[in-house]
């Protein structure tokens, strides 16, 4: 038995002051906080300020991380709590962010820094909160700092969250640094120094200005906030690291958000990667604060910072949490990264799991098969391609401009060298280093450090390569790709196969040889630039566990109340014990769990009343985030985060009523949709340089044209996550083919083997994304084996005899693929090719067709698309001009070049498709007035010529959506919405964004309330034998399509005009209260064209246009005109105004006569419009929005028959 120890005063004294200093560094919860932000902005100074209440003189910038804590004060009476906040000062510098990103794992809160007299801080924000969002906590709280308040000329106040509680400064702050960071400690009695001396300090009362800022502030509060709210960020406010306004604030109001969270149960301080641990409150009592705390001794014993015998609080089952490398430093080392001089250059470091080094510096690239040698020169950028990096060193020209393309094609022919060197880093006894590249094009050798690593011939596949033995253990590394000839080796490869028919269509033989994208060979659109290099990123990963893939099993039960998710996430390594899969919503946890690691572990949800994708325009698109954390040993070392959608989609092809053959259409969520909608082809021939931004501005040209499809063509490429991720997001629906194209595809095993990995690992890649509903195997494949008489019978189903035939590529398309989608994707239907179906590929009566008889083919009239209706046309077109700016882009000397006419050599080179002087001739002539000069009246004039060709075909096929049962045509994707370069083509959208005329005519005939017109000619003869005595009627037809879901009851107006004189003949309501069924076309009236005098060719000049009206209100009009409109004698108006609204919103434009296609146009590059190309009748005004515009803002107009 221990004998008690008596006491003197002075040691109750010490007792007393050792107890008071234990219980000052008690708390109830450690929250880990980053902070983030450009280099410059102050980040370091205001941690500083914080923590000691010092301006921090000389500071240096931060290299890796700086680590810091401190004890505050939140709330009052029974619900005051300390919270110890672990605050991690993360690198701003670019060169250091990979080192830094890697301090975001499991952060609560995140306070991102700028300048506020720092347009380019303020700018370089994104990235930051892209990756902490990307990293941290789901629950992730933000708030956004704009430091420096000191040196703006105005005072100003966050009126964002009320007035602040006040929070108390803990007596006892903790400073250590983490990663290439000095290290200090600080107490409120001494300072001690590691590492580095410590600068300096002034007081908060000193005047001293940090920086000078001529010019003062350049971000306005308002301007922050404004940003804030389109980022979900709720709270924006300013301070000063040098006078210390606003600076506790910033940490206490984050400390508030944090509690409350916890408080509402919307933070688990249990969940290993919520960022919050529980503390040591339960040991000391804070009665003094308004509150008392129980005391309980249950739970783990842990350390607690030297003082032995700490007993922590946990809640729960006795559960013991380690947050591991979330807020332990998890520190990294990269000698690439560290200057020679940097204390910490040989400071042995901890290696962090998994973690991901970019090699994306120090690029450099020359020309290998040079006779007299070549010299390395930087790269324009990373990743990159060839003719970007020629371009950039003046060794050639822009292909785009003039033609240069003819000038460039020894580039493709030629080989291309491109080397970088990098630092090893450390790599732990039982990890290894992988080199992962993304994406290389496409015949590549890599060499890193003397010895062939890697050999490849696709550029669809990515590879990893480990390299654990082959990095320098002393020195630098050096990576050397060498890129063939894919055109040399495609005909190498052609000869080595004589025995199999090499037939294509656009380009030649040797792309079929070759997994590269095929338009790089030239299409009827595209220039022929075959292109190499590194294309995707280039990343060294060193870990010892790692997840491989993260992907979900959906299923929903029909009605909609209730879905099942099924979480897989598959790994490698055999370290990881755990894996935890959180699913989220809004940054809200719906569900986790937490299962032992496998190969392939797996987590079933079931989620009540679920939130369902929906496509746009019937419904939102939230997006539930899925995370998978790879835990080893309690400690988190990997986490791969997807955002999926749910929704329930069926491909239906049933029986149809009163038609034979079979449907083809997509129901989504149980709603049947009209996938009118465009096809989509590579934006750009050098794809490193299409920013995630275009993607997204391309999406949204579709989704603001009312379109809700767009259709991935199988010669491009399996496109970035950017473009994916914008279709998610605007509920645009993605129907994708496999990168085939207009030819008969060799099966050599090897090339087997290659494809079914290209399939797997794009499959794998592209599954969560929501906006696919269908993988196609091809482009007209199946259409060329028919028309070049390979021999394909679709009733000989043994696969042995499709290897052996002619069109031996059948085996890809529904063996390999097939087989691919339905190990990988059961959910999502795969459709042999596009065009497939029925007894062949034209048949209009079952899966889609692709309808060229417009253009090519017969040449049919537009007038006749009815005729030429499918029960799902996924391709269709009509060539037209692309805008005149863009023409004066490409022609060399611009508005001065010589070529500036329509017939040019140089406007002519950029049309590719063979025929096209005739074919545009053809439909002109056959359509309307028109005449080669000058340049604006003929692109005019081939733009109104699309137009109306694509709108005639949207409107009579829409007119077949029918209803249940009744779905004779149940999409159109109009070939194309965009241009890879500055051309004439059949895209609606040109290279630069720029929307011809065609885009705003299938926008209104997409429309959610439509009404559509066509004339009919009846001919009754007096008997089987005269050509005399015939009686001709001319009729007109009038339908209504209701996109919407619930019915609409309507009023029917039609009007009619004397195209000549201007004069209204006719104006009658024809039906009244009839209903517009939901989701369908209705027809609503029959009449003939109404004239004053039957038998007097009066029906050839009048104009007829028909309204729709809801409750008194016009939802919706459509102008007929007698046809073709060269035949009418159209008057040019006298008054014809289009006059900008004083808000500088909209356009009206009005004529005293029928004017055919009025164009609004205005030579000012910002000034963009809502709607074109509009039809002016008598007694109307048209309103067209428009953005951009002033009131010193010119906008003139352009119409049919303007020049004659």
């Amino acid at each position: 038995m221990t004998r008690p120890r008596g006491s003197s005063a002075g040691s109750e004294e010490s007792a007393a002051t050792a107890r008071e200093q234990e219980l000052g560094s008690m708390y109830d919860y450690l929250a880990k906080i980053i902070l983030l932000g450009p280099s410059g902005s102050g980040k370091s100074c205001l941690l500083h300020r914080f923590v000691k209440n010092e301006w921090r003189v000389l500071s240096s910038q931060t290299i890796g991380v700086e680590f810091a804590s401190k004890i505050i004060k939140v709330g009052t009476g029974a619900r005051r709590k300390r919270i110890k906040l672990q605050l991690w000062d993360t690198a701003g510098t670019e060169r250091f962010r990979s080192v830094s990103r890697s301090y975001y794992r499991g952060a609560a809160g995140a306070i991102l820094v700028y300048d506020i007299t720092s347009h380019g801080s303020f700018r370089g924000l994104q990235p930051f909160l892209n990756d902490a969002r990307a990293l941290a906590s789901p629950n992730l709280s933000l708030l956004l700092v704009g430091n420096k308040l000191d040196l703006a000329s105005e005072s100003l106040i966050d009126t964002s969250m009320p007035p602040p509680t006040p929070s108390s400064v803990s007596s006892n702050s903790t400073i250590t640094a983490g990663g290439f960071a000095s290290s200090y400690s600080t107490t409120n009695t001494q300072t001690t120094t590691r590492g580095r001396d410590y600068a300096g300090s002034i007081s908060a009362g000193s005047v001293q200005k940090a920086t000078y800022a001529p010019d003062g502030r350049e971000i306005s509060s308002s301007e922050a906030t404004r940003w804030a709210s389109t980022q979900g960020i709720s709270v924006v406010t300013e301070a000063s690291a040098l006078n210390g306004d606003g600076v506790d604030e910033i940490f206490a109001r984050l400390a508030r958000i944090i509690l409350t969270k916890i408080e509402l149960g919307d933070i688990d301080p249990d969940d290993p990667m919520s960022g919050i641990q529980y503390g040591d409150s339960s040991s000391w009592n804070n009665a003094s604060d308004g509150g008392s705390i129980k005391s309980s001794m249950t739970g783990a014993t842990v350390d607690d910072g030297g003082i032995p015998g700490l007993r922590r609080r946990r809640k729960g089952k006795h559960r013991t949490q380690n947050w591991g490398g979330l807020l332990s430093p998890p520190l990294q080392r990269h000698r690439a990264w560290i200057p020679a001089s940097s204390p910490f250059a040989d400071r042995p470091v901890t290696m962090v799991p998994r973690t991901v080094i970019p090699i994306d510096r120090n690029w450099l690239f020359k020309q290998a098969d040079k006779q007299d040698g070549d010299e390395f020169r930087p790269v324009s950028q990373f990743p990159t391609n060839i003719h970007l990096d020629l371009m950039h060193h003046n060794i050639i020209s822009d292909p785009f401009i003039g033609k240069n393309e003819n000038d460039v094609q020894w580039v493709g022919e030629a080989q291309w060298t491109y080397k970088t060197t990098f630092a090893s880093p450390e790599v732990s006894n039982g990890a290894k280093a992988v080199l992962a590249f993304d994406g290389l094009d496409t015949f590549a050798t890599v060499i890193l450090n003397g010895n062939t690593i890697l050999q490849t011939d696709s550029m669809f596949i990515p590879e990893r390569v480990d390299v654990t033995d082959n990095l320098s253990r002393n020195g630098e590394n050096e990576l050397v790709i060498t890129f063939d000839s894919a055109y040399l080796r495609g005909w190498k490869r052609v000869e080595q196969y004589p025995e199999h028919v090499w037939s294509c269509w656009n380009g030649d033989a040797s792309r079929l040889a070759v997994r590269k994208a095929q338009y790089h060979w030239g299409w009827d659109w595209g220039p022929s630039l075959l292109t190499c290099g590194p294309w995707r990123p280039i990343n060294l990963e060193i870990y010892k566990s790692r997840l491989t893939d993260l992907h979900t099993t959906i299923d929903i039960d029909e009605s909609l109340k209730r879905a099942t998710v099924i979480a897989h996430a598959t790994t490698e390594g055999s370290d990881a014990t755990h894996v935890r899969v959180g699913v989220s919503l809004n940054g809200k946890e719906v569900a986790s769990e937490t299962v032992p690691a496998s190969n392939t572990a797996s987590v079933n949800f079931h989620i009540s009343n679920p939130e369902l994708w929906y496509p746009i325009r019937y419904g939102k698109q939230p997006l539930y985030t899925i995370k998978a954390t790879l835990i080893a040993n309690g400690t988190p070392v990997d986490a791969m985060v997807k955002k999926i959608g749910l929704r329930r989609l069926r491909l239906v092809e049933h029986a149809l009523k009163d038609q034979s053959g079979t449907s083809f259409f997509f129901e989504v969520n149980n709603i049947p949709i009209f996938c009118g909608g465009s096809n989509w082809i590579p934006a750009d021939n050098f794809i490193p340089r299409i920013s995630p931004k275009r993607y997204r501005d391309w999406v949204k040209l579709v989704a603001d044209g009312n379109q809700f499809m767009i259709r991935v063509w199988g010669g491009g490429l399996y496109e970035e996550a950017a473009f994916y991720e914008a279709c998610d997001e605007m509920g645009i629906l993605v129907w994708h083919d496999f990168m085939f194209g207009c030819g008969n595809y060799p099966v050599w095993p090897e090339l087997l083997k290659s494809i079914e990995r290209e399939a797997r690992v794009n499959v794998t890649r592209l599954r969560h994304h929501p906006s696919i509903v269908i993988w196609a195997g091809n482009n007209e494949d199946y259409q060329l084996a028919e028309q070049e008489r390979l021999g394909y019978d679709p009733k000989d189903m043994n696969q042995d005899n499709w290897l052996k035939s002619k069109f031996p590529a059948r085996y890809i398309y529904e063996k390999v693929l097939a087989d691919v989608c339905r190990d990988l994707i059961p959910d999502v239907p795969y459709h042999y090719g596009s065009p497939w179906g029925g007894k062949d590929t034209t048949d209009p009566t079952a899966g889609d067709i692709h309808q060229w008889n417009v253009w090519h083919g017969s040449q049919e009239k537009y007038q006749n698309f009815d005729k030429l209706v499918g029960r799902f046309v996924s391709e269709f077109g009509m060539e037209a001009f692309p805008s005149v700016k863009t023409i004066d882009a490409y022609l060399p000397q611009g508005k001065a070049d010589p070529d500036r006419y329509p017939q040019s050599s140089t406007i002519d080179f950029h049309n590719k498709a063979a025929g096209h002087e005739r074919r545009l001739a053809l439909y002109l002539v056959e359509n309307m007035r028109y005449g080669p000069d000058p340049l604006e009246q003929y692109v005019y004039s081939t733009q109104l010529m699309q137009a109306e060709c694509l709108a005639s075909a949207y409107r009579l096929w829409k007119r077949e959506w029918k209803g249940p049962g009744r779905e004779y045509c149940g999409g159109a994707l109009v070939w194309q919405i965009n241009d890879c370069w500055p051309v004439t083509s059949w895209a609606i959208c040109d290279y630069y964004l720029r929307p011809k005329h065609a885009y705003y005519t299938v926008k209104r005939e997409m429309a959610p309330i439509s009404i559509g017109m066509t004339r009919r000619e009846h001919q009754c003869p007096k008997d089987k034998y005269t050509r005399v005595y015939i009686d001709t009627k001319i009729e007109i037809e009038i339908w209504g399509s209701n996109l919407m879901l619930e019915d609409l009851t309507v009023d029917c107006l039609v009007k009619a005009w004397d195209v000549e004189t201007g004069e209204e003949t006719f104006s009658e309501t024809v039906a009244s209260s009839i209903v517009l069924s939901s989701n369908r076309s209705t027809e609503i009236h029959a009449m003939d064209v109404p004239v004053s005098t039957r038998k007097a060719g009066l029906e050839s000049r009048t104009v007829v246009a028909s309204y729709l009206f809801q409750d008194g209100k016009q939802i919706a009009r459509y102008v007929n005109w007698p046809e073709p409109l060269k035949y009418l004698h159209l008057q040019k108006p006298k008054h014809l105004t289009a006059e900008l609204s004083s808000d500088g919103k909209s356009i009206a434009v009005r004529a005293e006569v029928p004017v055919k296609g009025v164009a609004v146009e205005c030579e000012e590059e910002n000034v963009t419009f809502d709607d074109n190309l509009v039809d002016i009748v008598p007694g109307e005004v048209v309103y067209i929005g428009v953005k951009g515009a002033s009131q010193s803002t010119v906008i003139t107009t352009r119409y049919l028959n303007m020049l004659s």
